[in-house]
C-alpha cells in the first residue's frame, strides 16, 4: 500500500559561492583565529573554540561558565583526525559564520548567527570514508551540566551486567545509554539541563532522511556516567535494520538554553537553503504527493497512521490521525534514474497525477511498484 501512494521530485542543488569573509572580535558576534583555533562568538553569551587542525571543539562557555568535558572534545563520531578546514564570514544579511572541515569522505558545516545560542550543523558523508556508525557527540562536564536522561544516567555503586553498556544497582535497577532513544518519527528536540544550562539536540523532519532504519527506528541520546555525553545518531550499527544510506544529514544544531527545551519550530533553518552545502538539496528542488489510503476491510479501525517511504537513497514519514485517510509526503529529493529505467511506468504515474489515469495505468504501475520507487516529475 505504502508503494502506491510514492512519489518525489527534482534535482539536486547547485552550489553556491559564498562572499568573502571578514574577522571581528570573538567578544562580541565574530571570530578570531590563531594558535590552531577558531574562537566564535555569538555575541549572546556562547563562545566556542575549535582546533583548526581536527576541528574537535575544545571549549563550550555558555554565560561565563565552561559547559565542555575537559579530557574528550566534542565532534563527529570520536573524531576525524586531521582535517582541511575554513573559515569565513558569509555575505547573507546575518553576517551568517561558517566553519568548513574536510576529510577523505565526510564534510562537516557549523554555522553561526549573530545574538542565538545555537550551533547549527549539516554533515555530508559518501562512500569514500567508510564507517560502523556516523553521530555527533557533545561531551558535556557532568559537574557543570549535572543532570543527563535518567534512564541513561550511571549512578555510584552500579556495575555492568551486559558488556559494559547495561548496568545495575544493588537492588536490580538497571540503567544504559541504550535506554535513551526515542524513535525518530517523535525526537526533533532531546537533551539535557541544569542550573548552568540546557543543552539539546534540534532535528528537522528531513534530518533523518539520509539515516537508516525508519520511522521506529531509536539510538542513543545520552549517557550520562564520567561525562554528560549528548549524541545526535545519524547511522548506526548497533542494531541495523538495513543498509546504510550516503549523502547529507540534517539540518540539526545544538542549541543553549538556561535550562528549558526549545521546541523544534523556535528554530529557523531556512538560511541553509542558499548556502550550497555539498549534497544539500534545497526545497526548490524536492516535490511532495498527496495521496489516500485505501482501508475497504477497516483494518486500521481507531489507530493511528504512519505512511512511510523509503529507497537506497532517502526515506520519509508522515503521520496520519485516526480516522483520516488523505495524507501529504513530506517534501522529498529524486531518483534521478527510475523514469530512465522504465518509461512506460513513468508515463503511467504522470496519467495517475494528472488524475486521468486508465485501468491499465493503475495495473501497470501497482505491478512494478516497489516501497524503494521515487521517481522525478
Amino acid at each position: 500500500m505504502l508503494c502506491r501512494l510514492l512519489t518525489a521530485a527534482l534535482a539536486f542543488a547547485s552550489v553556491l559561492t559564498a562572499a568573502p569573509s571578514t574577522v571581528s572580535a570573538a567578544t562580541s558576534f565574530g571570530y578570531t583565529t590563531g594558535s590552531d583555533k577558531y574562537i566564535i562568538s555569538t555575541g549572546k553569551g556562547l563562545t566556542v573554540t575549535m582546533k583548526q587542525s581536527t576541528c574537535d571543539i575544545t571549549s563550550i562557555k555558555y554565560n561565563g561558565k565552561e559547559l565542555q568535558y575537559k579530557s574528550k572534545a566534542t565532534h563527529v563520531n570520536s573524531g576525524l583526525g586531521k582535517v582541511t578546514s575554513s573559515i569565513k564570514t558569509l555575505s547573507d544579511s546575518k553576517k551568517t559564520i561558517r566553519v568548513v572541515c574536510k576529510a577523505t569522505g565526510l564534510e562537516q558545516t557549523y554555522l553561526f548567527r549573530p545574538n542565538e545560542n545555537v550551533i547549527y550543523m549539516g554533515t555530508y558523508h559518501s562512500s569514500d570514508r567508510v564507517l560502523p556508525e556516523l553521530r555527533f557527540l557533545a561531551r558535556l562536564d557532568r559537574t557543570v551540566v549535572n543532570a543527563g536522561i535518567k534512564e541513561a544516567t550511571i549512578e555510584s555503586g552500579m556495575t555492568a551486567i551486559e558488556a559494559e553498556d547495561v548496568v545495575s544497582n544493588s537492588k536490580g535497577l538497571t540503567r544504559s545509554k541504550y535506554y535513551s532513544g526515542v524513535p525518530f518519527i517523535d525526537d526533533d528536540v532531546h537533551g539535557v539541563k541544569s542550573s548552568a544550562a540546557g543543552v539539546y539536540f534540534v532535528i528537522l523532519n528531513l534530518g533523518y532522511e539520509t539515516s537508516s532504519g525508519g520511522p521506529f527506528f531509536r539510538d542513543i541520546n545520552n549517557k550520562f556516567d564520567v561525562s554528560n555525553e549528548l549524541t545526535f545518531y545519524m547511522n548506526s550499527d548497533h542494531t541495523r535494520t538495513e543498509d546504510y544510506r550516503y549523502g547529507f544529514h540534517g539540518p540539526y544544531a545544538l542549541v543553549f538554553t538556561s535550562g528549558a527545551a526549545p521546541s523544534a519550530s523556535s528554530l529557523d533553518f531556512s538560511f541553509f537553503q542558499n548556502l550550497g552545502l555539498t549534497g544539500f538539496v534545497p526545497s526548490a528542488k524536492r516535490g511532495k504527493m498527496s495521496g489516500t489510503i485505501t482501508d475497504s476491510k477497516s483494518v486500521l479501525g481507531e489507530s493511528n497512521v504512519v505512511v512511510g517511504f523509503s529507497n537506497a537513497a532517502a526515506q520519509y514519514w508522515v503521520k496520519v490521525a485516526a480516522g483520516k485517510k488523505t495524507f501529504t509526503s513530506p517534501l522529498m529529493k529524486a531518483d534521478q534514474n527510475r523514469g530512465k529505467r522504465d518509461p512506460e511506468w513513468f508515463n503511467a504515474l504522470r496519467r495517475l497525477r494528472s488524475r486521468k489515469p486508465t485501468a491499465a495505468d493503475i495495473d501497470l504501475f501497482n505491478s512494478r511498484c516497489s516501497p524503494s520507487s521515487h521517481v522525478p516529475e
